[in-house]
């Protein structure tokens, strides 16, 4: 295991689904939760790196930290549900797996699966047409 994103494995599946527009909808939500997951993260280090309990109040500090960790875990959560969901579909269609590796909310296996969504999401941004 590799613990990689198979861009290949993703095309064939989408190349399976083409002509059926409720199954495209479905994988482009499961996709779109990858931008949902990386923006969380952009926020809320934006956030961090901006404002402290120095030039806010404490409690208001905390609490919009608190919101941001919430809706970043939540939008971790959604891509582990995302690639499992892929994963399905592609074997019940006879392709190998989107990601090969463990999908789990456990530890190390959650970084695992976030680590290789965001490079996915990366590798969309750098050859954009």
């Amino acid at each position: 295991m590799t613990n990689s994103f198979s861009v290949g494995n993703l095309n064939r599946l989408i190349m399976a689904a083409y002509y059926d527009m409720e199954l495209m909808d479905f994988i482009s939500e499961r996709l779109s939760s990858f931008e949902d997951y990386h923006q969380a993260i952009y926020e809320q280090s934006i956030y961090l790196r901006l404002y402290s309990g120095k030039n806010q109040s404490g409690e208001e500090y905390r609490e919009k930290r608190t919101q941001m960790e919430e809706r970043r875990t939540s939008a971790h959560n959604a891509i582990l549900a995302s690639v499992k969901a892929l994963n399905r579909l592609a074997s019940e269609r006879g392709i190998s797996i989107i990601y090969d590796g463990v999908v789990s909310e456990d530890v190390p296996y959650r970084r695992m699966v976030a680590d290789a969504v965001l490079a996915y999401v990366e590798s969309i941004i750098l050859n954009r047409v």
